[in-house]
């Protein structure tokens, strides 16, 4: 009876340590699957699901990290403090364990894959680790080390499957991720204080800043994905109103609502869920029927 209390115990603090809410932003893993055609192979798909689960993962170990780095800045915020490990619900030391158990499993798990996509996998803990270290206090600095980790699950979703992605692919991944990483500053900024837990870097920064940044980001978005389908895959015009009406959802919610993440907001929001499904749905379905 008493190993049973353990358990149940454990069991939501463990959850809510891999944060599995956050494996959303893997799905950026299987992009290359769609645009390079390749969902018409068994083989292809299963890569790239197993380079999915590998990078939810590899995430999971990086939020661990990045929380035992962040233990005592962690317990002076008012959400923050309710994490596992500045709780106290686990302890660090545990915290370490599964840390160093998981990453030399999922590099030899990723190497199955593909030796380039262990390559993949080891670039992206290295990045988030020296994030977790010191990039996060570096202005702009933060911004690009975020994005750079987007990239790279593109890349190793590519390398998975062995095939070659546009140029302007990765460009588009790049001021995407930047546009959703100015966003996230923006909403650090009008949620938290100095005295409630503020992050470091946002001493640096400003509201209007990251408004002017996204914005940036945002047409730069627009801009090379619209060069990729232009030079690439002109099929994917069709996505263009649904991509947009994303974006402009996504924005409409940061106003509103100013103290849900923003990646609570796209798991939970019903018009994000169809905007991404039916961009999914559209991909697929232009591209199945492209000729050879």
């Amino acid at each position: 009876m008493g190993s049973q209390t353990t358990t149940s115990g454990w069991e939501l603090p463990v959850i809510r340590l891999l944060r599995p809410a956050q494996w959303l932003k893997n799905g950026f893993v299987l992009a290359p699957l769609i645009f390079s055609r390749s969902f018409t192979s068994a083989n292809a798909v299963l890569h790239s699901l197993a380079a999915f689960a590998i990078f939810c993962g590899a995430a999971s170990a990086a939020y661990i990290i990045n929380d035992l780095f962040d233990i005592e800045s962690d317990r002076a915020h008012p959400v923050k403090r309710l994490r596992p490990i500045a709780s106290g619900e686990i302890p660090p030391r545990a915290a370490v364990t599964i840390v160093t158990i998981a990453i030399p499993l999922l590099l030899v798990a990723a190497f199955f894959v593909a030796p380039k996509f262990l390559l993949a996998v080891a670039l992206y803990l290295g990045l988030t680790t020296f994030y977790s270290i010191r990039l996060k206090t570096m202005p702009i600095v933060d911004l690009f080390a975020i994005a750079c980790g987007f990239v790279l699950r593109v890349w190793g979703g590519a390398v998975a499957i062995d095939v070659v992605l546009s140029v302007w692919m990765f460009i588009t991944t790049l001021s995407l991720a930047l546009y959703l990483a100015a966003t996230k500053r923006r909403q650090e900024l009008l949620t938290t204080t100095p005295a409630g837990g503020f992050r470091a870097v946002l001493q640096h920064y400003t509201v209007a800043l990251m408004d002017y940044y996204s914005g940036i980001a945002v047409v730069a978005t627009f801009v090379f994905y619209g060069l990729y389908i232009v030079t690439v895959r002109p099929q994917l015009a069709a996505t263009v109103p649904v991509v947009l009406f994303g974006v402009f959802r996504y924005r409409y919610l940061l106003e509103i609502d100013h103290d849900q993440s923003p990646t609570d907001r796209l798991v939970r929001d019903p018009q994000m869920i169809v905007c991404a499904l039916l961009w999914a749905a559209i991909a697929v379905l232009v591209l199945y029927f492209e000729p050879s």
